[in-house]
């Protein structure tokens, strides 16, 4: 069953690659169940991923959910792989992406209680300032420049500290924890 897909998202002319569309070949697309997910790798594309959407670390707090998957076929090495495609939670953003870099269940960055406690961070440490600057501490979350890579958007200050926090503490609300009682995190 072969079944035509929307996808939300605008891609610019920059993002579209005729070399990886035609890089692959569709062997099947199918309906399937919708299944929960989240991730920080990779990226989401259009079918025969000819167009690049966006990279997934820019969606750092998304919950995604399936409802297509398909298998392609790359050329060069004749490997079969699996793309689902996803939507994010509030519909706004979809596109294919590579099963392997998905991890099943909600976002544990999603919930209430650590959006919460991930703006109270905020909040202490910059004011919600992606600019502010404290010495060798730069952005919303006071974190290194090179810790940040050189890169300071806002999306990658997002995507380093949830990083970092699962990383040193495993969720937000366990780093509010220890911010409150150190003063830093």
């Amino acid at each position: 069953m072969t079944t035509a897909v929307t996808v939300p998202t605008v891609a610019s002319a920059s993002s579209y690659s005729a070399a990886r569309s035609q890089s692959v070949k569709l062997i099947w697309r199918k309906s399937m169940g919708k299944h929960t997910y989240y991730t920080f790798s990779g990226a989401r594309y259009s079918h025969h991923l000819g167009y690049r959407w966006n990279y997934m670390k820019r969606n750092p707090n998304t919950t995604w959910y399936t409802d297509m998957h398909e298998k392609v076929q790359v050329k060069s090495t004749g490997k079969y792989r699996i793309y689902y495609h996803v939507v994010s939670g509030n519909g706004k953003h979809g596109g294919w992406i590579w099963r392997g870099y998905l991890k099943s269940g909600h976002n544990p960055y999603s919930t209430t209680s650590e959006n919460t406690a991930k703006a109270y961070i905020a909040l202490k440490e910059s004011g919600n300032s992606y600019t502010a600057v404290n010495g060798l501490y730069y952005g919303k979350y006071q974190l290194t420049k090179s810790y940040l890579g050189g890169d300071l958007s806002a999306a990658n200050q997002e995507y380093v500290a949830n990083m970092y926090v699962a990383s040193r503490y495993g969720t937000w609300v366990k780093a509010k924890a220890f911010w409150v009682g150190h003063g830093y995190f």
